[in-house]
């Protein structure tokens, strides 16, 4: 599943929820935005596909890190990175500590073509 898959997947599954998703090149991948009353939620998404060369998907994984933790400008934003729903990218998020997890509050959203599950 490559990088736009997962994405279009994605928008979808928010949408359903009753998300509005944007789509960006030179922002983060989804922008998706939800009214509730007279506030707004905003969850900012970085997403990754499956590489070419399985040797990547270390370096795929350590750079959405990177780009979600840049995008992080308000503690009002949820903010989560996604991949396929493959077993090396779920092993690399469960490697990652807990209290990292707990502090950024960044969650990871695994996307298959039947569901997207998201993991603290």
């Amino acid at each position: 599943m490559d990088e736009e898959e997962v994405i279009k997947i994605l928008c979808a599954w928010l949408e359903a929820q009753g998300w509005e998703t944007g789509v960006s090149r030179n922002g983060p991948d989804i922008v998706a935005t939800r009214h509730v009353g007279k506030r707004a939620e905003i969850w900012i998404v970085e997403a990754k596909g499956a590489p070419k060369l399985r040797q990547q998907r270390g370096n795929y994984f350590l750079n959405v890190l990177g780009q979600i933790l840049q995008r992080m400008d308000s503690c009002e934003k949820k903010y989560s990175v996604a991949f396929p729903d493959v077993k090396p990218y779920t092993d690399l998020w469960d490697r990652i500590p807990r209290c990292a997890k707990h502090r950024t509050c960044i969650t990871a959203l695994f996307v298959s073509k039947k569901m997207v599950r998201e993991v603290f």
